[in-house]
């Protein structure tokens, strides 16, 4: 009996591990200098974020210099709203973080629970999570939305919220090391 060898069949032995490491590290992370989706403006100064509540009341002023500062265009929602929050980068050097949050943005929507802070909503997005630098002097509008990157939308539970930046000075593998979190709102 002749037996025959196929020599393109064993590098596809040794591909096929290759690839499922590649397959199962999408979720993982990896770095770039692209902007997550949800977020909108980037200019190179900083600006004042002057917001306000729906009866006008203004919520924030001009962030203190070389700070990170959050804050959301109205003290309450109801618990299918979108909020917008501006962050603006008042430091000198650029900040990085990771996208992949709530509604696949860089920001984590926490409630306040008897057990302290809890993270709500996420992203379930079929792509690899991407680390963001956040420029020195940035102004960015980023959205939230109960519906956004979720399999199955729904509002989110009424309560009391703050929004959260996990972020560090150097690019790393993970945003750990600082937090910057917006004022407390309301979603009922």
């Amino acid at each position: 009996m002749r037996v025959i060898h196929f020599p393109p069949l064993k590098r596809v032995g040794r591909i096929v591990p290759v690839a499922l490491v590649l397959m199962l590290a999408a979720c993982g992370v990896t770095t770039t200098g692209e902007q997550p989706g949800g977020t909108t403006g980037n200019t190179p100064a900083a600006t004042a974020a002057s917001t306000a509540t729906s009866g006008g009341t203004p919520v924030s002023s001009v962030p203190p210099t070389n700070a990170i500062t959050l804050t959301t265009d109205h003290a309450s929602y109801t618990t299918s709203a979108t909020i917008i929050v501006t962050l603006i980068n008042g430091r000198s050097t650029s900040i990085f973080t990771f996208d992949h949050q709530t509604s696949c943005t860089i920001l984590t929507l926490q409630r306040q629970t008897a057990s302290g802070w809890q993270p709500v909503g996420g992203c379930a997005q079929g792509r690899m999570t991407v680390q963001v630098e956040v420029k020195a002097g940035a102004n960015m509008k980023i959205t939230l939305s109960p519906s956004a990157g979720q399999i199955h939308p729904a509002p989110w539970p009424a309560g009391t919220y703050r929004a959260v930046l996990n972020y560090s000075l150097q690019k790393q593998e993970m945003a750990t090391g600082s937090m910057a979190a917006s004022p407390t709102f309301s979603l009922s």
